[in-house]
């Protein structure tokens, strides 16, 4: 009867372990949003470029390029402008029309301006033309384009 319980102990264990296994593996890549819209995507910043200091002469704050390679969208925002302490990452919104990318800021504040690079990746992109509308860290537009997503030569992602 001890070696019947011990027994069953051990598949019970043994099926618990399995099912964490199978959930684990199961888990989907999210966005920080918390949404499951069929899409990610990433962020990364290069951090101060230039040290400390000031706006350059006649600088506005820097270019956007948009770009597309298979079923991702890159959109970098060169020498943007901001706080020496801000930590700037993007959250990216499917619309009708594409995608907006909102500049976030979860840094802290400083007595200090610099320049940026900051780079968001939206992959699994469906084919077509998308607008794509960059935003400030205050909700105003940055600068806005499309993106034209072709299907890749391996038939992979980003096709129907």
């Amino acid at each position: 009867m001890n070696l019947m319980r011990k027994t069953t102990t051990n598949y019970k264990v043994a099926l618990i372990l399995i099912l964490l296994c199978v959930f684990s593996a199961c888990k989907e890549e999210s966005n920080p949003t918390g949404s499951s819209l069929g899409f990610f995507f990433e962020s990364s910043n290069t951090g101060c470029k230039d040290g400390f200091g000031g706006r350059l002469q006649g600088s506005v704050g820097g270019s956007v390029v948009l770009s597309s390679f298979n079923d991702t969208i890159r959109v970098l925002h060169a020498n943007a402008y901001y706080d020496c302490c801000s930590d700037i990452q993007t959250d990216v919104a499917k619309t009708r029309l594409g995608y907006d990318v909102l500049e976030v800021d979860h840094g802290d504040t400083c007595d200090c301006m610099c320049y940026v690079d900051i780079t968001t990746f939206v992959c699994h992109v469906p084919m077509g033309t998308h607008l794509i509308r960059l935003l400030d860290t205050n909700g105003g537009l940055i600068d806005r384009g499309y993106v034209i997503v072709k299907p890749d030569d391996s038939g992979g992602p980003g096709q129907p």
